[in-house]
């Protein structure tokens, strides 16, 4: 059995100290996070033989999906009432499927579990560190297994150190894949330990996102106001009048389940969605859309057979009080929804437009109607933010996540990025097999079996992909959106093409320097 170089494992998870590296020794790989995307990159390097340490900040295994049943003890994506929108049998590890006992969509307590049963079964478990915050990552020179220890590092009290400062294009580790690692355990020990490559597997649910700019009154508003991040369950809200801002998976998830115990449950929304169920006629909508018929089919015809049999099995969203999208279907993200149609049928739910302004406990909406309310809740959604990470590892000069294949950072050697992906374009599908297909790339990388091409090579390629999303907006969040079967076929071309590439010099980055992506 591999070990990470760190340590730790589950007596880190049980209250044993992780202690703080020496920093005389390199570890092999670094993964941050233990949802999905981590834990494939973990099996992919265990298969390999290759030594890993995985951290995450969480309690338990299952990143979003664990979701702690007593009092949270930080903010989490993650909610009491969350369930699966992709099936069961789609959303499995591939060799690992999920247990038949499990319902089709189950709930975030069995996802958890079956994540944390995969690590086990897989034999890493002892490799993940548990409640283990990384504060900073950086670049450092060198790559042999006795070089200097690290200088001190700074981390202000009571908060974590941003990778942004300090992180100029002179420091980067171009004459070894070499990675300092700053992260803080439960019992507040500081460890600073090297890594020769580093996979930041750590999603993106964590920095809310508000309106900007703020609503006109917010700050004399009575009532209270969170974000999705804070909400755990309906219980707090029981009796009350709450206003759910939004109109993705989260904000109808949360005013369903509002729904229930409220006094009221508005769903305020700036614009139409497409709602569609999480079944059509018995076969779930995630395993059409990742069938092989289907991914052949042109974008066009998709729509057009998508919009006759939602007419068909949902009819228009009008009849529901929702307005009708000014938008394709599939022209931006698709909410995905089993419960809120039909408790908007009964009345149970109010749809709203955009609130414009509050006074101290009303809300006045941009159809000239105002209603008293309780609490607002904010499902607006998160911003693409990695502050651990230097900012122009991730991000172009522009502010768009500039990756090759979404995955390697074209300036920064031995960095890559898993699961950074988003608001899929075309229906929605289970990620797994793409989170998969991007470990098992990252283990070509580290292991040698593949190599990168030049910098020239990978920056066209970012353009390329950037000049895609900029159909669906500019923002960070639109810049990781990707066509799951299309990004499937250009990992495996890059898989192949890699293999056959010569590496420039043993020991040193494969890449040939840095690189920025056109704005």
């Amino acid at each position: 059995m591999h070990r990470g170089a760190a340590g730790g494992g589950e007596d880190a998870a049980g209250g044993e100290d992780v202690g703080a590296g020496s920093g005389s020794d390199i570890g092999d790989v670094c993964v941050i996070g233990a949802g999905f995307s981590g834990l494939a990159v973990g099996r992919a390097l265990r298969g390999r033989g290759i030594p890993f340490t995985l951290v995450d900040r969480g309690e338990g295994v299952g990143g979003v999906w664990h979701v702690p049943a007593g009092e949270r003890a930080g903010p989490t994506p993650g909610y009491r009432s969350l369930h699966l929108n992709t099936s069961r049998d789609a959303t499995g590890f591939a060799g690992f499927p999920m247990p038949r006992s499990f319902p089709r969509f189950p709930r975030h307590t069995e996802v958890a579990a079956y994540l944390d049963d995969f690590a086990r079964a897989h034999d890493f478990r002892r490799n993940i560190e548990l409640r283990t915050e990384v504060l900073a990552v950086r670049p450092c020179a060198g790559g042999s297994r006795t070089g200097a220890a690290p200088g001190p590092v700074r981390v202000p009290a009571g908060g974590r150190r941003d990778g942004r400062e300090g992180s100029t294009r002179g420091e980067r580790a171009r004459e070894g894949n070499a990675w300092e690692v700053i992260s803080r355990n439960h019992l507040g020990v500081v460890a600073c330990r090297r890594f020769r490559h580093l996979v930041v597997a750590a999603g993106n649910h964590w920095t809310p996102r508000l309106p900007e700019p703020g609503i006109a009154g917010s700050e004399t508003f009575s009532g209270e106001t969170v974000h999705a991040v804070d909400y755990a369950d309906a219980g707090r809200f029981a009796g009350r009048r709450v206003v759910v801002l939004g109109a993705g998976n989260s904000a109808c998830d949360i005013a369903v389940n509002l729904s229930h115990t409220a006094a009221l449950t508005i769903l305020a929304m700036r614009r139409g969605i497409h709602v569609a169920p999480k079944t059509i006629m018995g076969v779930p909508v995630d395993e059409i859309a990742g069938s092989a018929w289907w991914t052949r089919l042109p974008l066009r015809v998709q729509q057009g057979l998508a919009d006759l049999t939602l007419r068909i099995v949902r009819g228009p969203l009008a009849a529901y009080g929702l307005p009708e999208p000014d938008h394709r279907v599939f022209a931006g993200p698709l909410t995905i929804s089993e419960d809120l149609l039909p408790r908007l049928s009964h009345g149970a739910i109010v749809v709203k437009p955009m609130i414009e302004r509050f006074t101290a406990d009303t809300a006045h909406f941009a159809d000239g109607t105002h209603v008293r309310v309780d609490a607002v809740v904010y499902c607006t959604g998160y911003r693409m933010s990695l502050p651990f990470v230097p900012r122009d590892a991730l991000f172009s000069d522009a502010g768009q996540v500039a990756l090759y294949h979404r995955v390697v950072s074209p300036s920064y050697a031995g960095l890559y990025f898993a699961g950074l992906v988003r608001g899929v374009i075309r229906p929605v599908r289970a990620l797994t097999r793409l989170f998969e297909a991007q470990a098992e790339w990252i283990a070509d990388l580290v292991d040698g079996t593949a190599v990168l091409p030049a910098a020239g090579e990978m920056a066209a390629e970012i353009a390329a992909h950037l000049a895609v999303t900029r159909r669906h907006g500019t923002a960070a969040e639109d810049s990781v959106r990707v066509d799951v079967a299309d990004h499937l076929r250009a990992l495996r071309r890059e898989r192949g093409a890699g293999s056959k590439r010569t590496p420039i010099r043993p020991g040193r980055p494969t890449d040939t320097g840095p690189s920025r992506a056109p704005v």
